[in-house]
C-alpha cells in the first residue's frame, strides 16, 4: 500500500547519507511524496537517478538548534500535510534533541501523524546503526534495498573510470570536520610506514575540494614530498566515486569518503577518534576494519549516542594517540584478506 507523504528526519552529513541511502531507497516503495531534510549526497543521487515518488529537499540549517528545528518540523508538517515522520537521528536520552523531538513526537501523534523512531532501549546498546534502522523499518513491514542502493552508488562510477589512482592505496584525510580530522603529521608517518612495508605498493593522496581540507593537503604534501601515486583534489562526488574506484585500498577517517569506498566495495580501512566505530561505522568484514583511538576507546566523556562533542574540554587530544605502524599493519592485513 502506498501512503501519502512521509518527513525524513536525520543528520546531514555526507557519510550519513550514504549510510541512509538504502533506506531512502525503500520510502519510496511507500510513499508518493517524501520531504527530505537536505542532504549533500542524497539530493544530487535521488534528484537525477531515481524515479517513483517526489522528493522536495529542505534547507538543512536546523541540525545543531534542536528548538528551533522542532518549530520548524511542526510548521512544515501542517503546511505540507504529510502522514508520517521517519526519524534517523540517534540520541541519548535527556538531550536538547531527544527532548524536543519526545515533545514533537507527542505532537504530531496527537494530531494523527504516524510516527517511526528508533526505539528508546536501542540507543543505549552503541550498534551498528544500519541494524537500528533495519529494526526500525521491518516494525513497519519495510525492508532496505541494498541492492537498488549498491547499484546507485555505483553508478556514479564512470564506464571507463579514471586510471591515473589503480593500484595505488588511496589516502583520504577527511578535513571537512575539525573533530575528526587527524594530524598531517600522523598522515606522514603512515605513508612513510606503508612505503616501508611495502615498497612497490603507491600511496595516492586524495583530498575534497573544501578550503580546509586542501589545507590539511598542502601540509601533508609538504611534509612527505613527492608521491609516487600521485595527489586529486576531488570537487564533485562523481570524481571522488572513480579515484575511489580504481583503488587497490582506501584508509580514511571516519567521513563521506570512507564511507563511499566501503559501499563501492572497496578494501577500506576506517579510522574513528570522536565518533564512535561500532555505531557510526560499518561492520567489519573482508572488505572493511576499523580502527579506535586509544584516547577515546575508553573514554568516559563519549555519549551513547556515538558522537564527541567534548573536545576542547578533552584531557587527551583524540588525534593525537594514534599509532602508524598500527594503522599500517591493518592496512596490510586487510589487503591480503586476513580475518579480522
Amino acid at each position: 500500500m502506498v501512503g501519502q507523504g512521509v518527513l525524513v528526519v536525520n543528520e546531514i552529513g555526507m557519510g550519513n547519507g550514504v549510510l541512509e541511502f538504502p533506506f531512502a531507497l525503500a520510502l519510496t516503495r511507500r510513499f508518493r511524496r517524501i520531504v527530505h531534510i537536505r542532504s549533500p549526497f542524497l539530493e544530487p543521487l535521488i534528484g537525477t537517478r531515481v524515479s517513483g515518488a517526489g522528493w522536495e529537499f529542505f534547507p538543512a540549517g536546523w541540525g545543531i538548534d534542536a528548538k528551533h528545528l522542532g518549530c520548524e518540523l511542526r510548521q512544515l508538517v501542517s503546511s505540507t500535510a504529510v502522514t508520517h515522520l521517519v526519524n534517523f537521528r540517534n540520541e541519548d536520552g535527556g538531550s536538547e534533541w531527544g527532548n524536543c523531538f519526545a515533545a514533537l513526537r507527542d505532537d504530531l501523534r496527537s494530531s494523527g501523524v504516524e510516527v517511526w523512531g528508533l526505539p528508546d532501549d536501542s540507543t543505549t546498546e552503541g550498534s551498528f546503526i544500519q541494524l537500528q534502522w533495519t529494526e526500525m523499518f521491518e516494525d513497519h513491514g519495510i525492508a532496505p534495498d541494498w541492492v537498488g542502493a549498491s547499484r546507485l552508488v555505483r553508478s556514479l562510477v564512470s564506464a571507463r573510470p579514471l586510471e591515473s589512482g589503480s593500484g595505488a592505496v588511496a589516502v583520504c584525510t577527511g578535513g571537512s570536520r575539525e573533530d575528526k580530522r587527524l594530524l598531517p603529521e600522523l598522515w606522514a608517518a603512515v605513508v612513510r610506514a606503508i612505503k616501508e612495508r611495502c615498497p612497490a605498493l603507491k600511496v595516492r593522496l586524495v583530498h575534497g575540494a573544501g578550503s580546509d581540507e586542501r589545507k590539511l593537503g598542502a601540509n601533508l604534501e609538504a611534509r612527505i614530498g613527492i608521491v609516487d601515486g600521485g595527489v586529486s583534489v576531488a570537487s564533485s562526488v562523481e570524481e571522488l566515486a572513480n579515484e575511489l574506484a580504481c583503488a587497490a585500498a582506501v584508509v580514511s577517517n571516519d567521513s563521506f569518503p570512507m564511507h563511499l569506498a566501503c559501499a563501492l566495495g572497496r578494501p577500506t580501512l576506517g579510522l574513528f577518534s570522536s565518533t564512535r566505530r561500532v555505531t557510526w561505522g560499518p561492520p567489519d568484514s573482508s572488505r572493511f576494519r576499523g580502527l579506535i583511538s586509544e584516547s577515546c576507546r575508553s573514554c568516559a566523556r563519549m555519549p551513547r549516542q556515538g558522537t564527541c562533542w567534548a573536545q576542547q574540554a578533552c584531557p587527551s587530544p583524540p588525534n593525537s594517540a594514534w599509532n602508524a605502524d598500527a594503522i599500517t599493519d591493518e592496512l596490510i592485513d586487510l589487503m591480503n584478506g586476513r580475518s579480522v
